[in-house]
């Protein structure tokens, strides 16, 4: 299973962008107001930032980033007097002054990456708990903390944290607003002796170890409401997004990518008119097959990433079809574009390595991927075409 999945996820930081849940009566701002809160359930929507590492052994944080988005849903208890320990620390003295908490469930993906968290959202994970605890030093403000056990749906497959990943933040209320505005940041508690193992199993003791959680703290800045595409004139790729604030935005820097992981800027829009929330940025020469494109959002001192789009672009009739998908033992390479016979293709490892060199002899030419692991590959024409082989 290490050579099925040679992913590695080396870095994860779970910050949530909340919005309040006016179904439920709110606890809060003010002096004590944990005292009195009573239970409740808070559904906000959230973002994740994921970063990828290739080397299993390292818990090293690499350049790529994916921004994860979607629902999550905690449950809360009303405020009681109890002894809590970890991130937020509290002990018995007569006040009411935690709340204990729970991630009911959490969905957020990109379209090619899911994270799932919360004993409803999955059985088979464990429960997400946590407590919201008033600050000793400020009774304005709480810690609020989690112990999150999730599950990350890769393209290559699906990992697991067998240990806590522990995360806390500062809030003034909850459900939780800020203490700055449209943003609640929860981070690591611990990030200076951080490196979560995850595995094939979510079972304490059980599947394989195949990679390592790292943390990064990063903010976004800008509300990102949307990040879209549509093909025009089957030609082009036009990206649009909306955001609802964008102070101390320099620009937004389009970067594209063939394969998911290294990227390069393709264009850029400044962000200096700040009556304009809605942009649009063409690509006029994509590539053709598969091409992944996000946005790098430019502030002063700092840049943070929108979610990946992947989109698949073909300017005209395929010129070679690949089945099945998926393959196990071998795949079949249809030549629709005679003008590729006696042509070589290349096949590409997800990280961009040629694997192997295959000369088109006929029209349909088959390719053995016996002795490969488990994953996804690319056939490469000498034209650049791209075209996606799954095993």
């Amino acid at each position: 299973m290490k050579n099925l999945l040679s992913i590695i996820i080396s870095g994860l930081l779970l910050f949530l962008t909340l919005g309040v849940n006016t179904a439920f009566a709110q606890c809060g701002p003010g002096p004590h107001w944990i005292d009195n809160c009573s239970a409740g359930v808070d559904i906000m929507q959230s973002h994740a930032v994921v970063k990828l590492n290739f080397d299993p052994t390292s818990c090293a944080i690499p350049n790529n980033s994916f921004t994860l988005n979607g629902p999550v849903r905690v449950l809360r208890e009303a405020s009681q007097d109890i002894a809590v320990s970890g991130c937020c620390s509290a002990t018995v003295d007569g006040h009411k002054d935690v709340i204990p908490t729970e991630i009911d469930s959490m969905y957020l993906t990109d379209g090619v990456y899911t994270l799932v968290a919360g004993h409803t959202a999955d059985p088979m994970l464990q429960r997400s708990l946590g407590d919201i605890v008033e600050d000793p030093s400020d009774s304005t403000l709480a810690c609020s903390f989690f112990n999150v056990f999730f599950k990350i749906i890769t393209p290559l497959g699906t990992l697991y944290n067998q240990t806590p990943v522990r995360l806390r933040a500062t809030i003034d209320r909850v459900p939780p607003n800020t203490v700055q505005p449209n943003t609640v940041e929860y981070t690591i508690c611990d990030p200076l002796d951080y490196c979560i193992a995850l595995f094939t199993s979510p079972t304490l003791g059980k599947g394989t170890r195949i990679a390592n959680l790292v943390s990064e703290v990063h903010i976004l800045p800008v509300k990102l409401t949307s990040f879209t595409y549509s093909i025009q004139d089957n030609q082009r790729i036009l990206l649009t997004w909306e955001v609802t604030q964008q102070e101390n935005i320099r620009n937004y820097i389009v970067e594209r990518s063939s394969d998911g992981v290294s990227y390069s800027a393709i264009g850029s829009i400044s962000a200096n008119n700040l009556n304009s929330f809605l942009y649009r940025f063409a690509d006029n020469d994509p590539a053709e097959g598969l091409n992944f494109y996000r946005l790098r959002i430019a502030e002063d001192d700092r840049s943070s990433y929108s979610r990946t789009l992947a989109i698949n672009f073909s300017a005209k009739d395929d010129r070679i079809v690949v089945y099945p998908v998926p393959a196990s033992v071998e795949v079949t390479i249809f030549v629709k574009d005679n003008t590729l016979i006696n042509k070589e293709v290349q096949l590409l490892s997800l990280d961009g390595r040629v694997l192997q060199n295959i000369k088109l002899h006929s029209p349909r030419q088959k390719i053995y991927i016996g002795n490969l692991p488990r994953g996804i590959y690319y056939l490469k024409t000498e034209r650049g075409n791209i075209y996606k082989v799954i095993k």
